[in-house]
């Protein structure tokens, strides 16, 4: 993987996310039940968290982003943590994990992808594709740390969006007895 020669630090590209929409009881179960079967003594090796998809907000290209976050907050339950998503260049990846980690983060997940660009043209929401490689930067980070990465993150360039959403629960696992399969 041409990553690992990109970063000053292992990357595991067997990993993988899963992605689950549900209603919340049945994600509820469904967590419960991943929890019960991942669960061992070994820390660092994963982790699980749920988000409430009503709580979805854009941080960056608002006008009033402090506005929309204060309000999107007023009606969440208040959460210990928050999920970040970083849609960036691939060659600020590093740039972008190593600002956050001066900031107190401890960890990301970077998933490649490609996007979607926004231009001034008016009529439709995407308006011009392209093939610029990007990835996907996802961060579980501390309630407290939010703002002050997020204000990084701005600094670092304004036309990279920024999806800060809060977390209603997390877990970390262990998921070891599946990579000795491998």
């Amino acid at each position: 993987d041409h990553s690992a020669h990109i970063f000053d630090f292992d990357i595991n590209p067997r990993k993988d996310l899963v992605l689950l929409i549900s209603n919340k009881e049945k994600a509820d179960s469904l967590q419960e039940a991943l929890l019960a079967a991942f669960r061992s003594s070994t820390p660092g090796r994963g982790i699980i968290f749920s988000l409430y998809v009503s709580e979805t907000l854009g941080i960056m290209g608002h006008e009033n982003a402090k506005q929309l976050l204060s309000r999107a907050r007023a009606v969440a339950a208040p959460s210990p943590h928050t999920a970040l998503f970083v849609m960036v260049n691939r060659p600020k990846t590093k740039d972008i994990i190593q600002a956050c980690e001066a900031a107190g983060n401890m960890g990301a997940s970077i998933m490649h992808g490609r996007g979607i660009r926004h231009t001034d043209k008016a009529g439709s929401i995407f308006r011009e594709s392209f093939d610029v490689e990007r990835n996907m930067v996802l961060m579980v980070i501390k309630k407290e740390q939010e703002e002050e990465i997020l204000q990084i993150l701005r600094a670092l360039d304004k036309s990279d969006p920024a999806y800060a959403l809060s977390v209603s629960a997390s877990y970390a696992l262990n998921f070891s007895k599946f990579s000795a399969a491998e």
